[in-house]
This record gives C-alpha cells, structure tokens and sequence, in this order.
C-alpha cells in the first residue's frame, strides 16, 4: 500500500462479457496504484459469466436476479461498497475499455485529493482510432445532443485540468461521501443511456464540480456490450432518458429550447434515419414515438 494513498474500490458491470471483463480486471492489476479491490455485477448473463467469474478468486462478485441495467448495476456496486467505511472513492468503470496508462488510477486519486469539491474524475479517453472520445460539455450543449470534442484531434485536447459540467461515465472515480448523498446515486429506471449526464447534474447540484486529468489515459472500445445486443430498444431508451433528464434538470428557460430543438431537427431526424435504414422499420418508427411519449408525459 502507497503512503496516503486511500483505499479504492473498483467497479464493473458485467452483462454477458466476462471475457472482457477479465480482461480489463487483468489491466486494471497492473496499474501501480496497489490499494484497490475490485467488484463485479453480473447482470443476470445468459451466457457462462458466472461461471467464468467465479473462477477469479480476486473479485467480489455480486449476482443481479434480473437485468437491471447499467444503471440498476451501477446502484448494486455503489450499495456494497457503502457497507465499508474504509473505501474513499469509487472507480466504475465499463469493462470494454483498453488501459494503456498503468498509472492512471494514481493520477485520478492525486487529483480528487486536493479538492474535496470535485466529486467525479475522469480521464482522457481515446477512440480506436486514436482521436478523443470528447471533451465533456455544459449542461445545455449535453442536453441539446452537443457534447464538446467529438472525435477530436489529440493534439486539440486540453493540456491542463478543467472542469466540464458534465462527462462521460466510462470511467469515473467517484467520491464515496457524495456517493452516500444520493438516494439513489443512478437512476434505475433510466436502464441505460444519459444515466452518466444525470448523475453529473445531481451532483452539481451537491455543490460537486466533474474534473478531467488529461494525463491519465484510456481508450474506449465504445459500444462493445450494446453493439452486441443492440435492438430499437436501445434508440427508445436513449429518447426517452433523454427527455426525463431535460424535464428534471433544466430550469423552464432552457428546458423550452431544448423541447423545441428535439421536436424539429431531432426527432423528424430519427424518424427519417428509421424509416431508411433500419431493418425493422416499422417496429423502430413505432419506438420512437412510443418513447418521446414516455418521455414527456411519463410522471418523473
């Protein structure tokens, strides 16, 4: 164990992916920061995680009777480890990332150590094909589908820390005592899709501010999990997360342009994309509606 360096837990869900999931715990045992133990939920797989998993005698392994999703996931983590007094932070983080920085751990806790405001730390995340994931956003440019620094150039990225008001959950070390204020800390019924900008916002509102050290280092094999399972189920989720987290979060103000901007460019945009080339037609205009319906009427 370093000197002052405070105990970690280490975070993952896992739906039918042991193998990457193992593979990323294998990465993520040969960062130099050695005080962490790692939980994994298992999502109810179909598939042999379990087995697979139980077989790694160096996790906590939670089993979910149900899918709960990302987000249901994430709770079942953060409740676990909130029975322990002696973790300070929590790093979740999803299994499909490639860790090429084996001391990116150590410079995400060196940050949140100096500042007791900053309640989620992220690193600088990299696409396959090198360039940045993005670069975070403000409240309105994420709810108005405008994240900052898609697919940027690397040399474009910031040098130094800065402070988006919302990011990207791929990875997040998060402080366990913001954590405890939450009830609950991710919204379950999201599933999956903008529980990562909700969280961010419930913790603005904490008085938490989201920091990124641009020299801790990932790269994000985005969507491995989802490609994988990927229906119209996703696109409804995506719409109708979209639209509670508006309706929750943004003052009448700018919760009017956001409304506007969604009712004429996005959603004929969808509605276009679905009727061209998805290959259930009918079944992904029909989701569509379904979920912009949800997602402004439904009592939230």
């Amino acid at each position: 164990m370093e000197i002052n360096s405070p105990k970690i837990a280490i975070g993952i869900v896992n739906y039918n992916g042991a193998e990457m999931t193992l593979n990323c715990i294998s990465q993520l045992k040969n960062d130099t920061y050695s005080n962490k133990d790692f939980f994994v939920l298992d999502n109810h797989s179909s598939d042999d995680s379990i087995k697979l998993l139980t077989q790694n005698q160096n996790i906590t392994l939670i089993k979910n009777d149900l899918n709960q999703g990302y987000a249901g996931g994430a709770n079942k983590i953060i409740e676990k480890i909130l029975l322990n007094k002696e973790y300070k932070y929590l790093l979740l983080i999803n299994n499909d990332v490639q860790i090429n920085d084996p001391s990116f751990i150590g410079k995400l806790v060196e940050s949140v150590e100096k500042d007791e405001k900053v309640g989620f730390v992220c690193p600088k995340i990299f696409n396959l094909n090198g360039r940045i994931q993005e670069t975070g956003a403000s409240v309105l440019n994420a709810l108005i589908f405008r994240k900052r620094g898609i697919n940027l150039a690397p040399e474009k990225f910031p040098k130094s820390p800065f402070r988006p008001e919302v990011y990207t959950g791929t990875c997040a070390l998060m402080r366990v005592d913001a954590l405890r204020k939450m009830t609950p800390p991710y919204e379950e019924d999201y599933f999956c899709y903008w529980e990562d900008i909700e969280i961010c916002l419930k913790l603005k509102k904490l008085g938490y501010v989201i920091e990124v050290i641009p020299s801790a280092e990932i790269v994000h094999l985005e969507g491995q999990t989802s490609k994988k399972h990927y229906s119209s189920r996703l696109e409804y989720l995506n719409i109708r997360n979209y639209l509670w987290t508006i309706r929750k979060h943004l003052n009448s103000f700018y919760k009017s342009i956001a409304i506007l901007l969604f009712l004429f460019p996005i959603f004929p945009k969808k509605i276009i994309w679905a009727a061209l080339f998805s290959k259930n037609k009918k079944e992904s205009i029909t989701m569509i509606y379904d979920a912009t319906i949800q997602g402004f009427f439904t009592k939230r």
